[in-house]
């Protein structure tokens, strides 16, 4: 059922964007499944897993701005 990351990012330099971003997709709702649809937000699960598959290192942290954007840290 898991996608292993190693395979989707030794692929990666071949991919279109459009494939890049169905890896993306599938790779969020992995994230959503695996906490159990609670304690989080798409959002959070979007950019988790596009760091995780463009190789980016760091924890995704969003902060609500008073007109309703995400600032990502």
């Amino acid at each position: 059922m898991a996608m292993q990351a190693t395979k989707i990012t030794s692929t990666l330099p071949n991919l279109s964007e459009s494939e890049k971003q169905q890896k993306i997709a599938v790779l969020a709702y992995e994230f959503w499944l695996a906490r159990a649809f609670r304690d989080g937000s798409p959002e959070t699960d979007w950019l988790r897993a596009d760091r995780k598959i463009r190789g980016k290192a760091g924890t995704v942290r969003l902060k609500r701005t008073t007109v309703g954007n995400f600032l990502v840290s």
